[in-house]
């Protein structure tokens, strides 16, 4: 992941700062943005949550391990000048099953076979450019059931080019549930028109035919505070954490700059 040229000549010319923010750990971080300047995000590393690393592994009476697959489609949402990005990335939660090691854990009266995964960090291109702080949150799926929410067919769309869409097909043109559910209904559209245009929907309804996870409706990630006396390490070690790379630029954004 390389600067882009035009910001490496802005730095060169002592009119901006290569910088990296290391947040995570909480469920959302901000990178701050100083008055007079902007910033520009052009990628991140993220290692995801994993609520099933270093669990305890019965060495005489294997179980089979319990997965919540909720984990394992996780959002880095990022929130800047009044837009929104979202990122998903797909998560291993448990690892072969050769990985599972003898370990002496502090706190404990015996030695424990725990699971421990490869390090999953993922990397991310972006191109974000904001002059006010940049939020990310990090989400997971809700458990809640889809609900595909009108079934019809599909009028032809020119956006997607010539027979490689679904058109004249019945097939679901929105998804209820699967950004939240009551008392704030969302949907996920899979056409980029107004729903109104092609279903009819009672008011006060919100979609998006962007996907992401509503932290508020089953979405959140487990606090960290969770984890008992002695065990904050094994918790901190679960939580997400994330670096981002940027450019600060420390003069005004161009009015062309978007």
């Amino acid at each position: 992941m390389t600067i882009p040229a035009y910001l490496e000549q802005l730095i060169h010319q002592g009119k901006a700062e290569a910088k990296v923010y290391t947040g995570g750990l909480a469920a959302q971080c901000e990178i701050p943005c100083p008055q007079g300047s902007y910033i520009v995000m052009y990628g991140y590393y993220y290692k995801p949550y994993n609520p099933n690393t270093g669990e305890v592994w019965n060495n005489t009476t294997p179980s089979y391990p319990a997965v919540n697959f909720k984990n394992s489609i996780q959002y880095v949402g990022i929130g800047y000048n009044g837009k929104f990005a979202s990122f998903v990335h797909s998560v291993d939660l448990y690892p072969n099953l050769s990985n599972i090691t003898l370990y002496d854990y502090p706190g404990s009266l015996v030695q424990e076979r725990r699971v421990f995964s490869d390090i999953d960090v993922q990397e991310r291109s972006c191109y974000i450019v904001s002059n006010t702080n940049i939020g990310i949150s990090f989400a997971i799926l809700n458990g809640l059931n889809i609900n595909p929410n009108i079934v019809a067919t599909l009028p032809n769309d020119e956006d997607i080019f010539l027979n490689l869409g679904y058109g004249s097909l019945g097939i679901p043109l929105t998804f209820g549930n699967y950004i939240a559910a009551n008392p704030v209904p969302e949907f996920m559209s899979i056409t980029y028109e107004k729903l109104e245009d092609l279903t009819s929907f009672a008011p006060g309804y919100n979609y998006s035919n962007q996907l992401y996870s509503n932290p508020g409706f089953g979405g959140d990630i487990l606090d960290p505070a969770f984890y008992a006396t002695g065990q904050s390490a094994l918790g901190k070690a679960r939580m997400p954490h994330i670096n981002c790379l940027y450019v600060q630029v420390n003069e005004q954004k161009p009015a062309n700059l978007l």
